[in-house]
């Protein structure tokens, strides 16, 4: 939505409906970077350049009286870009999520309706998972309606609409969507996907201590490559049981869906190539609390399951709408979450009338059980967490070992081994606190042309004031100082960083003004959140966030 005509008509939709709803919450972040952009290919290889650029996102929220609205715009501005005949440095500006909703009882129900920017889950989110997930770049929102009508056991839930992700990538902090330049730019950037999404779910409580659901989806995809007009179509049903209070000692989740993936493709040269895959999934979670001693299983079979929709060029891979379990740590990078069997099992000891838990942790999981390119994963880590001075201090720390070979068919091989340690210190004194945090990995990877050996991690030291330290009265709330050393080695070219050195600031004078810098340089790589990974560059530079909140 970047046409001014658009956004005014959005604009002036998002007045009247807080005009209904009543005061505004305005929350902003203004960003600005100076930092130097790395040529990876071409004749320029390796050579670092720096340029600037502006940042700014806008949220509003209201609520009063039955009625809600929000809105979020989004705007980025670029001085002496590095490439601006690609078309990758472009000043934009864009209404990305716009809302209004309206509740209200109906006899014994509450009845709920929400028109447009709206995120969705399903279950635990094994058929449909629309959601926000800002560290990774991640933000894909239905663009459309929903009814709900919750009862007193029964809750009815219908929705449909188009997808609708975030233009604003926060992993490349550039617009991706509609461009003018040419072939060459339409490659890089991406459109809105328009993939229509409609489903509904069904909750019913009073059976005792059980809880049932019933939910199902539609996904339908319309789109084009270079040899086919494609039309993509995802059908899924499935149901959940749970039992929060089991036996008064824990607690039971399972859940099983079902889908079937149809493409048809109409092929230029006259053909058509229609194909069908029917996939399965199953998961379960018992969780135990029996005395000092607390006991999680987990268990995960996904059998040909993803919902997709139209592509996405900027990653080169489809939309994703769903986003299983992994029974994986959240920050581990996973093969593929479409054919997966798997389990785990963790173990906590609560010591010290429940100031510290010592706990373990272990993973079993197989990627393509059963082909030639299965792959087996294992993971076992175990660590601590002490809390100490009445809770204004903590510590914790871990460690642990993953592996992952090749065990299908003749060709069994190792892959990838890691050993990793990590852990946090908060130390409270009178009037400030002494802060330490650490990540450390030692990887290994295999491959024909023989072992790669390297290390990554990062180490912050930072000590933090609050209000009992008298100087600090009037001129902030919080004050934190922090030191930040990186390093990561698996890049042996000469012109790479292995070590990265950063100070950060972060200043809250009060509720209404929060001010962050950070100046020098942090290593990029792969990050993973729940099985969703994204590669994010390395940071060399200066940059200012200031968040404001007010109440208008």
């Amino acid at each position: 939505m970047r046409r001014p005509a658009a956004l005014a008509a959005a604009l002036v939709g998002l007045g009247a409906a807080t005009a209904l709803a009543g005061p505004v919450r305005m929350t902003n972040t203004t960003t600005a970077q100076y930092r130097l952009y790395r040529f990876v290919q071409g004749e320029r290889q390796g050579e670092e350049v720096p340029y600037g650029l502006l940042l700014d996102r806008l949220n509003l929220v209201a609520a009063a009286d039955g009625f809600d609205a929000a809105a979020r715009i989004d705007g980025m501005l670029f001085f002496d870009p590095p490439e601006p005949q690609t078309g990758e440095f472009r000043d934009d500006a864009r209404i990305e999520r716009l809302t209004a909703g309206y509740r209200l009882d109906i006899g014994q129900s509450d009845v709920g309706l929400k028109i447009g920017d709206f995120y969705r889950q399903l279950g635990r989110g094994i058929l449909l998972s629309l959601r926000k997930e800002d560290e990774i770049g991640v933000d894909i929102a239905l663009r459309g309606g929903e009814l709900a009508v919750l009862g007193e056991s029964l809750d009815v839930t219908l929705f449909a609409g188009r997808t609708n992700p975030v233009n604003l990538d926060n992993v490349s902090e550039k617009f991706v969507g509609p461009t003018t330049g040419g072939a060459a730019t339409a490659q890089r950037f991406i459109g809105e996907p328009g993939d229509v999404v409609a489903g509904g779910e069904a909750k019913l409580r009073g059976l005792g201590p059980l809880q049932i659901a019933a939910h199902g989806v539609y996904v339908g995809a319309d789109y084009q490559t270079a040899s086919a007009e494609v039309e993509a179509r995802v059908v899924g049903v499935g149901g959940a049981m749970q039992v929060p209070d089991l036996l008064e000692v824990g607690s039971l989740y399972v859940e099983v869906d079902w889908l079937r993936n149809q493409r048809e493709d109409r092929l230029f040269v006259g053909r058509t190539s229609n194909t069908s895959a029917d996939g399965l999934a199953a998961y379960g979670t018992l969780e135990l609390f029996l005395g000092d001693v607390g006991v999680v299983a987990e268990g995960l079979y996904l059998d040909q399951f993803d919902v997709n929709g139209g592509p996405n060029q900027a990653l080169e891979r489809p939309f994703t709408y769903n986003q299983p379990p992994t029974v994986e740590r959240i920050d581990q990078e996973v093969l593929n979450n479409r054919n997966v069997l798997g389990g785990r099992l963790r173990l906590d000891y609560v010591l010290l009338d429940g100031d510290m838990t010592v706990y373990g942790n272990g993973m079993l999981r197989l990627s393509d059980p059963g082909l030639e390119s299965e792959v087996t994963a294992v993971h076992a880590y175990g660590g601590f967490e002490l809390s100490y001075d009445r809770g204004r201090s903590r510590l914790s720390a871990s460690g642990g070992w993953r592996d992952e070979d090749l065990t299908g068919g003749a060709a069994a091989s190792d892959l990838k081994s890691m050993v990793h340690g990590e852990g946090e210190w908060l130390h409270a004194f009178a009037a400030w606190a002494l802060s330490l945090s650490t990540l450390n990995e030692l990887r290994t990877l295999d491959a024909p042309t023989g072992v790669t050996e390297y290390v990554r991690g990062s180490t912050l030291v930072g000590v933090e004031f609050g209000h009992s330290a008298g100087w600090m009265k009037g001129f902030a709330e919080k004050l934190s100082l922090t030191f930040e050393l990186g390093y990561d080695d698996q890049d042996q070219s000469a012109d790479a960083r292995t070590l990265y050195y950063a100070g950060i600031v972060d200043w809250t004078l009060d509720a209404r003004l929060r001010v962050r810098a950070l100046a020098g340089t942090q290593r990029g790589g792969l990050k993973c959140i729940g099985g969703v990974c994204r590669i994010f560059p390395e940071f060399a530079g200066g940059r200012l966030d200031i968040i404001t909140t007010l109440d208008l």
